[in-house]
């Protein structure tokens, strides 16, 4: 019987476990490379074509030496496989940066721009007090925004035939979108609507500005875009519907928004709460889908954003039966919620 030494038996082993924190510091890298990649082009050239390390560095105006690495770590990360110095992006992760409902482009933008907030982030967390909202405007731009763009594009039509309220827009009514942001879903939704209004509101002018831009370009007089606090009193019993998509977590003072929400809203018009899917409970939503996803962006950026200025600071896992409470404490009756097949809840109230 021949004798191995300790390095021959771990080599033996094809998989040694790794421990937790190397296979998570593997996706920090891969998620690295892939933020390199996309600022530099190397990502669209490489999801347009396959491509060779000269091709590469050619296509992207980059130094061949490090087109070369590039793909090699991406084929490490198994985002690539190579043949004879052809590297092919594997077809399931095309598909994935075109046509998955979460602009994976926008995400990996998001991740490369959290880290200048971390000094702000450990004092935020050490004191409570939250992180200004202007801050992450700031330093993350339309990232945040872009991301769910296809998924409203794919389903906000949809959620608003569950939520009962598509009849009365066909026939002309009135939408008031609080914090849309960049705008997508409530331009998406003016031009599935024609016959109806939409005005959206939101704190960013810049986002303001942006959105009105963007709706002129797409020829829609139906929407337009205003600067303004959801904290303060807008429009007087002028909507139908009142809408708030994966925003409202964010919001400081809930009850005040939601009363000056039931005075812009006509006699037995709508409010829609889209949330993540969530109860409030740990043991139970750590199940969920994006649980990973939803209760680190929540420490990272939302409750942060929700807690300034001694905010309420929802947060993203509020849960479906704590918001139809608020709901209806602050004046909205018949309150219910559908849930959708997209991971999100909708919370729904009757003007009372």
């Amino acid at each position: 019987m021949v004798e191995r030494s300790g390095r021959e038996e771990l080599m033996a082993d094809e998989h040694p476990p790794l421990p937790r924190a190397i296979r998570d510091y593997e996706g920090w890298l891969a998620i690295s490379m892939l933020a390199l990649g996309r600022e530099t082009g190397m990502l669209a050239a490489v999801l347009d074509e396959p491509v060779t390390a000269e091709a590469l560095a050619t296509k992207a105006g980059v130094d061949v030496r490090n087109a070369g690495a590039w793909l090699a770590a991406m084929t490490a990360h198994g985002y690539l496989s190579q043949r004879d110095g052809l590297f092919t992006m594997n077809a399931d992760d095309v598909g994935a940066f075109r046509q998955f409902p979460y602009d994976l482009l926008a995400v990996v933008e998001f991740a490369r721009q959290c880290s200048p907030l971390f000094p702000m982030l450990e004092e935020a967390i050490r004191t409570g007090a939250g992180v200004e909202p202007s801050v992450f405007h700031a330093h993350l731009g339309d990232t945040v925004g872009r991301i769910p763009v296809r998924l409203y594009e794919m389903a906000a039509e949809g959620w608003l035939e569950q939520a009962g309220v598509a009849g009365v827009l066909r026939e002309g009514g009135s939408l008031l979108e609080l914090a849309p942001g960049s705008g997508a879903a409530l331009i998406h939704l003016a031009s599935c609507f024609p016959a109806a209004r939409f005005v959206g509101r939101d704190l960013d002018a810049a986002s303001v500005r942006a959105a009105n831009e963007e709706a002129a370009r797409r020829g829609l007089s139906n929407v337009r875009f205003e600067a303004g606090d959801v904290n303060a009193p807008g429009e007087q019993a002028r909507h139908d519907v009142v809408l708030v998509l994966d925003a409202f977590h964010h919001f400081g003072n809930p009850s005040l928004v939601l009363q000056n929400a039931g005075k812009a809203l006509k006699p037995g018009g709508r409010i829609i709460i889209a949330e993540s899917t969530a109860t409030g409970d740990v043991a139970q939503d750590v199940a969920l889908p994006f649980a990973r996803i939803l209760m680190s962006a929540n420490l990272l950026y939302c409750m942060q954003e929700g807690l300034h200025g001694q905010g309420a600071g929802l947060g993203t896992t509020f849960g479906t039966d704590n918001y139809r409470k608020l709901l209806s404490g602050n004046g909205f009756t018949a309150v219910g919620h559908h849930d959708t097949d997209m991971g999100f809840t909708l919370i729904v109230g009757v003007r009372g």
